[in-house]
């Protein structure tokens, strides 16, 4: 299980350790400098909450569309435009 010193981030699967950052309207994977993992219906095929934690974070499983997936860790803020631009 990847930890990094980030709030939000990737606990398993592609992009570990990474960071999951979010603005009001969209929420991405920091993949590199230059490139990153959009959270949203164009470019994720699905996602699930497979957890809710006692630190009042989630545990959430992206499916992206080009056949990669990642398990991420993310506050109540992250979830919510997640769950926003995936319906």
């Amino acid at each position: 299980m990847a930890k990094k010193n980030f709030e939000n981030f990737v606990v398993s699967g592609d992009y570990a350790g990474k960071e999951v950052v979010y603005t009001q309207v969209m929420a991405f994977i920091n993949i590199s400098f230059f490139k990153s993992g959009k959270i949203n219906k164009m470019f994720a095929e699905s996602y699930e909450v497979k957890e809710v934690l006692d630190n009042g974070k989630y545990h959430i499983l992206v499916n992206f569309k080009e056949g990669t997936s990642s398990l991420l860790e993310v506050t109540e803020d992250v979830k919510r435009v997640i769950e926003k631009n995936m319906n």
